[in-house]
């Protein structure tokens, strides 16, 4: 009995200390979550796409078809729709935690044609693309993540990491781009950009070869009032261009 009190005086000081602080938190677990599936949760057509989940990775694959696939616990299967041409998913851990050995990942099939738009916004989770991915707007970001893209053709966008690295292999844009990463490294291979803005607080900056490396942050700048301005930051990592 005086185990179970000290227990319960514990978790209750716990308790009243985290209500009193105003701060949320998320339940850990480590038990077995339930069975795992793998099922198309779509096949309608659609031209704009919006994400918003907790606890996924995201893949986008260039394709001649529409689908969705998801892969993972199903106690955390997406809620998947389409309206108004808007493919929409959205996934909750309802705030809690588990330790999985395998992720859950929502595959995303996407036409060859250009979209409107692409929202994608993870608290834990990669947004990895395969292929050529067209859109007039993209929006991605994720909490603690990866980003990492083969071939990336939009008018204008913005990719941020708050604790993850950013990729992109071949980045085509019209109206510029947004890349920014807290705490990770930045890269982009190829940039069509006439105009660039590379900063890091503590990293290095690289652009087409040349370093620079200071001890108060890095930086790159050419022709910043361009219309088609690539816009690379990172507070705790590398920044690299070619």
């Amino acid at each position: 009995m005086k185990i179970k009190k000290v227990l319960l005086t514990t978790s209750l000081l716990t308790i009243s200390l985290i209500t009193l602080s105003g701060c949320s938190f998320h339940l850990f677990t480590n038990k077995n979550s339930g069975p795992t599936i793998k099922r198309t949760l779509s096949s309608k057509k659609f031209n704009s796409l919006k994400v918003a989940s907790d606890i996924t990775d995201v893949e986008l694959h260039a394709s001649n078809q529409y689908k969705v696939i998801y892969h993972g616990l199903k106690r955390f299967k997406p809620s998947v729709n389409v309206k108004n041409g808007q493919l929409k998913i959205t996934q909750t851990s309802n705030g809690v935690s588990y330790n999985i050995k395998e992720g859950n990942t929502v595959a995303i099939y996407l036409p060859a044609k250009e979209l409107q738009n692409i929202n994608i916004n993870l608290s834990d989770g990669d947004i990895d693309a395969d292929g050529k991915v067209q859109a007039k707007n993209v929006k991605l970001h994720s909490d603690d993540g990866d980003v990492n893209f083969d071939d990336l053709r939009i008018s204008s966008g913005k990719i941020t990491s708050d604790d993850g690295d950013i990729s992109v292999s071949n980045l085509l844009t019209r109206k510029g781009a947004t890349v920014e990463s807290d705490d990770g490294d930045i890269r982009i291979r190829k940039s069509n950009a006439s105009g660039y803005r590379l900063t890091s607080d503590d990293g290095d900056v690289t652009f087409k070869g040349d370093t620079s490396d200071n001890d108060d942050g890095s930086s790159y700048y050419k022709n910043t009032k361009s219309s088609n301005l690539l816009s690379a930051h990172s507070d705790d990592g590398d920044v690299n261009v070619n």
